[in-house]
């Protein structure tokens, strides 16, 4: 069995915009073996990681050890990141420096 890499099993679903239901169609499991794998509650296999990288078009390697992704994204870190990244280049310069003068009132 391999360290668990839920947080980058539901990294890549959420950035696809899938549900757990989506993922499991295209897996061929039930939705719960999928929440099972993204909560930690079922041992990752390599074969379970190779079909996840089917499914998310990624190699083994970009669920086990990201390059480019943080390793402890929340949830809603994670969904901030996938809106922010749909905002024009002007609404994210909004968007940062809003968020910067929150950050500086804590």
């Amino acid at each position: 069995m391999i360290d668990h890499p839920q947080s980058l099993i539901q990294y890549y679903r959420k950035n696809n915009g899938w549900t757990q239901r989506e993922v499991a169609d295209r897996l061929v499991c039930s939705p719960s073996q999928v929440h099972k794998h993204e909560n930690g509650d079922a041992p990752m296999t390599i074969p379970w990681l190779k079909r996840y990288a089917s499914v998310y078009n990624v190699k083994v390697s970009d669920l086990l050890m990201p390059e480019d992704k943080p390793e402890n994204s929340t949830p809603i870190q994670i969904s901030l990141l996938n809106v922010f990244s749909k905002l024009t280049v002007n609404q994210q310069r909004g968007v940062l420096a809003l968020v910067s003068s929150m950050a500086k009132d804590n």
